[in-house]
């Protein structure tokens, strides 16, 4: 399995094995992940993607971020920095599906969990887990489900 490194001088490498191979250099960037050919670099404004020679940039204005991470099929990121939000976004289309508020301190780690769900940890003395599952649903559906799971349909 390759790794990433990232070294203090921005020169991020992909080791497998005992070879490295450059991928880019990035001064600011702070941490950095990877999930196949797709490399995450965290920067304080922002994620900068990497696969196949394109470079996609995710904003976050002000977020000053820690730390980023890729899901296990690539199709999220996930970062987090010195505010209290988790922000999440589709690596296809660049959108950011959720900016997830529930810390009070900064956040300085994110993974994805093997099931899908992401667990952060906080300046506040806390982890979290969080079920992105509603991420991908309709509205309307969730609002369905709420009523559900809280017995208003029945009303």
């Amino acid at each position: 399995a390759a790794l990433v490194v990232l070294d203090g001088h921005g020169v991020i490498e992909r080791l497998d094995g005992a070879t490295f191979t450059s991928l880019a250099t990035v001064p600011d960037a702070r941490a950095v992940a990877l999930r196949g050919d797709l490399v995450a670099i965290a920067r304080p404004d922002g994620v900068e993607l990497h696969s196949g020679g394109a470079v996609r940039q995710l904003a976050a204005p002000g977020a000053s971020l820690l730390d980023v991470a890729l899901s296990a099929d690539g199709k999220r990121v996930a970062a987090v920095g010195l505010d209290p939000t988790v922000r999440v976004w589709d690596t296809d289309t660049g959108v950011l599906v959720g900016a997830l508020p529930g810390h009070t301190e900064r956040v300085v780690a994110v993974e994805f969990l093997p099931d899908g769900d992401l667990v952060t940890a906080s300046w506040d003395k806390t982890s979290r887990i969080w079920s992105l599952a509603a991420l991908s649903t309709p509205p309307s559906t969730l609002a369905r489900d709420i009523d559900a799971a809280w017995g208003y349909e029945s009303r």
